[in-house]
């Protein structure tokens, strides 16, 4: 029965967001850009909230008043005008960042060097910095300083992240590993375990050191299968690095640790996905829960594409009403302030979208969609990437086991969907921006692992005590999405947080413009496959 609406002004909110179903009779998924809502949806409810006009006493509805209360409450429909939607966004997002920049994440660069000579690396770089600068190494005197530093920059210690990161360079050299006990046994006195970002090569030196007390998680970067991965991945010595690296992966998880495998990947090893799954499962990695896989788009010939940035030190250049999802009871804003626990699942989706060990070129969806870079390096749009994923797992449902980079999104939608509540929020891209502080060799402070090295970017020193820079600091600490005007009025923000600012700042674009990499359609893709998914799941088998 059509009915009525009060003397009330309403209209369809600007922050609502359609993505289309294969499904045929709840055709969409509402998903709303402040309040967190995901609902189901029939064709006609969207039909009428996309005619974006004014909704006045004495208007029809093409469905049950109920219907109506529930899109308004949801906040899909609303009497606030679009600058008002826009202020809440704004206040919201003051809001989350200083509530996520209360805890403090410390990594240390242990080492700028590696044991690598990847052509798509640093080596052509950084020789500006003069012979021999990668080979500075932290001593017991820059633990001590970093260890002091972290309580300097935050006294309280129940503000810390327990987890400290191992980077570099190559954080797990075999002659780095005097330095690194120190760091790890300095750090477990104090209460702290460890992850490296690590190629992995050298791990068999560290083998007191691996264990879950201690390093008990390791990101291990790879290119492919044995050809493409030794070709890229070259050891400075033996030129080879997979089998290694595939031997020291097998008794690492014996060892009882957490390891992330990224696969770098663009257009010409995209297919070697299949085989490395394969490989993998012949190894019998994936008998272990502690074992994760992920594969992670590569950008362009510049890109970092080893385990840590090794940048020069120089500037960049048909129902007829709405289903909604039921809901647990919920804090306000669907955000519980209190909750500071991190499984592993969480993490990986955290790292995932981030564009961790990548300094490189930006390639946006609206460029043209394949670009040659190098002859090693074919590059993808990030919308071609993930449907070329999902068309593999299609095919081959195996290939589930190796998830996309995918921003975190299935993450997001899938625990919302399956735990009843509301997508999560943020307002930052990364740490980078909510109290992350890097340590590196020369005794300089950073914030962003995607610019370390570079002067420009120096935040501070830890050398003689501590001494920041407090407006390049501002220029980190204080980015979220509402110091950035488009980001503002996007109804993705809460969920993309602004994208990489890194990438940003090397398009020239300054350090409070947006990146989005394609976000829109991913995220329509993404979560269209997630429902179907959870729909597929609810069938009784």
């Amino acid at each position: 029965m059509e009915s009525k609406m009060d003397t009330k002004k309403y209209r369809t909110s600007s922050y609502t967001i359609y993505v289309k179903l294969e499904d045929k009779e709840n055709n969409y998924l509402l998903v709303h850009g402040y309040t967190g809502a995901i609902d189901q949806a029939s064709a006609n409810v969207v039909d009428f909230l996309q005619k974006n006009r004014v909704y006045t006493k004495g208007d029809e509805l093409p469905f049950s008043e109920a219907t109506f209360n529930l899109l308004e409450e949801r906040g899909y429909i609303t009497e606030k005008s679009p600058m008002e939607e826009k202020e809440t966004v704004k206040t919201m997002a003051e809001f989350f960042h200083k509530r996520d920049a209360t805890r403090k994440n410390f990594l240390f660069l242990v080492a700028y060097d590696c044991n690598f000579r990847c052509p798509y690396c640093f080596e052509n770089e950084i020789s500006s910095n003069g012979k021999g600068w990668s080979k500075k190494v932290f001593t017991k005197t820059a633990v001590d300083r970093a260890y002091q530093t972290m309580l300097e920059l935050e006294p309280n210690e129940d503000l810390h992240s327990k987890q400290i990161i191992l980077y570099g360079g190559e954080p797990l050299l075999a002659s780095n590993k005097s330095i690194v006990k120190y760091i790890v046994e300095q750090g477990y006195e104090k209460g702290y375990h460890f992850k490296a970002i690590t190629n992995g090569y050298d791990l068999e030196h560290y083998k007191d050191l691996i264990h879950p007390n201690y390093i008990n998680k390791l990101q291990i970067t790879v290119d492919g299968d044995r050809e493409t991965h030794d070709s890229r991945r070259t050891h400075f010595e033996t030129g080879l690095s997979y089998d290694k690296i595939m031997e020291n992966i097998a008794w690492a998880l014996e060892a009882g640790v957490y390891i992330a495998v990224r696969i770098n990947t663009d257009l010409n090893n995209f297919d070697q996905i299949k085989t490395v799954r394969a490989h993998f499962d012949e190894l019998g990695f994936f008998e272990y829960d502690r074992f994760r896989v992920y594969s992670a788009l590569i950008h362009g010939d510049s890109e970092m594409n080893c385990n840590a940035v090794m940048a020069a030190k120089k500037e960049e250049t048909p129902a007829t009403s709405i289903k909604p999802v039921e809901q647990k009871e919920k804090p306000e804003n669907g955000i519980d302030p209190t909750e500071q626990y991190i499984n592993f699942e969480e993490e990986q989706a955290a790292f995932e979208g981030v564009g961790m060990n990548g300094n490189g070129i930006v390639f946006h969806d609206d460029q043209a969609e394949i670009h040659k870079q190098t002859d090693f390096i074919q590059t993808i749009s990030r919308s071609k990437y993930i449907s070329k994923h999902f068309k593999a797992v299609a095919e081959d449902p195996k290939m589930e086991a190796i998830s996309c980079q995918d921003f975190g999104i299935r993450h997001k939608i899938k625990k919302a969907l399956k735990e009843k509540g509301l997508v999560e929020f943020k307002s930052t891209f990364c740490s980078a921006q909510n109290g992350m502080m890097i340590f590196d060799p020369y005794g300089d402070l950073y914030t962003c692992w995607e610019t370390v090295g570079m002067d420009q970017h120096i935040v501070g020193s830890y050398r003689d005590g501590l001494e920041l820079d407090e407006e390049e600091l501002e220029n980190w600490y204080g980015r979220n999405i509402s110091k950035t005007p488009a980001c503002s009025r996007c109804k993705y923000a809460f969920f993309c947080g602004g994208g990489c600012q890194a990438h940003a700042l090397r398009e020239g674009r300054g350090y409070n413009a947006p990146y989005c990499d394609g976000y829109p359609r991913t995220f329509q893709k993404v979560t269209s496959d997630v429902y179907k998914s959870f729909v597929e799941e609810q069938v009784p088998t």
